[in-house]
């Protein structure tokens, strides 16, 4: 199940900025997979919340954004540098 992105209204990142944090394919599997080219970009100044039904790969998402876990591919990015 791959996530369209979504733009409330002027709320989303605008086309010429750049994103304060981005991932990109971020993909995590354990048995089977938990996340599948996941890509979200956070304007600065922006607020983001991630819901989802039990088993939608939110904790896995959180986790390997806060490095403790690593992603099995993707690419993630804070102020237009890779980390």
């Amino acid at each position: 199940m791959t996530a369209s992105p979504v733009n409330f209204d002027g709320l989303g990142l605008e086309a010429s900025a750049t994103p304060r944090w981005s991932c990109q394919k971020i993909a995590k599997r354990f048995a089977s997979p938990v996340l599948i080219d996941v890509s979200l970009d956070v304007a600065p100044g922006k607020t983001l919340a991630l819901l989802g039904a039990n088993g939608a790969g939110k904790s896995t998402l959180g986790k390997i954004i806060a490095g403790l876990q690593t992603a099995d591919s993707g690419q993630m990015w804070l102020d237009g540098q890779p980390f």
